[in-house]
């Protein structure tokens, strides 16, 4: 089999069928669906069994309730296929994506290839002939791989496409938020040829209720662990790359902040912040000029992040403004 396609499951009744109908259209005929019903307490179990039943492609997993990272390795353990891509059960792609991904990568043998995303179906790439005739940029040695995976503003795990075998030995974290950090950062190291195309192939739902919406809670600070310690890794691998790996660590402080001035904090997410946010603000104006040059941070991340740099409590009061209108309010600490 060419292809497996790992869609976790979990209370998305409203969003599963677009997103498997999605799949099911593919112009690529040789894979298979795996979706993992991680404990959902909707129709989703049931909606996956409909489809397993009207197609042999879908394969279904029941399991307890893990979490997102649970479900991905519980879908890697049964894929069959020489490719794997990951999907978000309120995401969907164009019909053209997976013809286009495996035919880039066994063209150009590569272990991994990359396609852009968007938030909008209407954005979307569906155009199989053009697709297929678009140029792929190739990185084959370490530092030039790392290099474009920490000079690339969106590293979305299921715009990607991986040979299967860059799985053996590596799972995803269980437990953990920003739990694609770290694997993400490994299949790199493991690829000996990366391409990417610049061809939007995925659709991001940004209407669906997630972990980005939700207020901040403790677990999100992992995200500065992580990308820390990944910075810290490329240090010692690659130490040219690390200017550029570090970069991630301060996107993670500063969207920390921003999610708290937008959405508020529990309780203890609050009290880490203010524990945490004088040390934050050194770092980011310590490190302020490679924030300023890089391309990684956009021109309004830059101006945002200069402000923080000046004042923790005027950056919330300008969230809150750009907010005006909104019930949500957020204490200064």
């Amino acid at each position: 089999m060419l292809l497996s396609l790992i869609v976790p499951v979990y209370n998305v009744e409203k969003y599963l069928p677009a997103c498997i109908d999605s799949l099911l259209k593919q112009s690529l005929t040789d894979f298979e669906v795996i979706l993992i019903d991680d404990g959902s307490i909707d129709r989703s179990g049931a909606i996956c069994d409909e489809y397993a039943q009207a197609d042999s492609r879908i394969r279904v997993i029941h399991k307890q309730n893990g979490g997102l990272s649970s479900a991905r390795n519980a879908g890697l353990e049964i894929a069959q296929g020489k490719f794997v891509g990951f999907v978000d059960s309120d995401d969907g792609v164009s019909p053209c994506m997976y013809e286009v991904l495996c035919a880039t990568s066994e063209k150009y043998r590569c272990d991994t290839v990359a396609a852009d995303y968007v938030s909008s179906t209407d954005e979307l790439c569906c155009d199989s002939i053009a697709a297929l005739k678009t140029h792929a940029e190739i990185f084959e040695d370490r530092e030039k791989i790392l290099a474009e995976y920490f000079s690339h503003r969106g590293n979305h795990l299921c715009a990607m496409l991986f040979n299967r075998r860059l799985f053996d030995g590596l799972a995803f974290e269980v437990g953990r938020h920003s739990e694609d950090v770290i694997p993400l950062y490994k299949l790199a190291l493991k690829a000996e040829k990366v391409a990417r195309l610049k061809l939007p192939l995925y659709y991001y739902n940004q209407d669906s209720e997630s972990l980005c919406r939700s207020q901040l809670k403790v677990k999100d600070f992992y995200s500065i662990e992580a990308t820390r310690s990944v910075a810290e890794d490329v240090r010692g691998q690659c130490p040219a790359v690390f200017d550029k790996a570090i970069l991630h660590c301060y996107k993670a402080i500063f969207n920390i902040v921003n999610k708290y001035a937008m959405r508020g904090a529990t309780d203890d997410a609050a009290k880490q912040l203010k524990k945490s946010v004088r040390g934050y603000k050194s770092e980011l104006r310590g490190n302020f000029s490679a924030v300023l040059g890089s391309d990684y941070f956009s021109k309004n991340d830059k101006l945002q992040i200069a402000v923080l740099c000046i004042s923790f409590n005027g950056f919330c009061l300008l969230k809150q403004l750009y907010k005006k209108g909104t019930n949500r309010q957020v204490q200064p600490i």
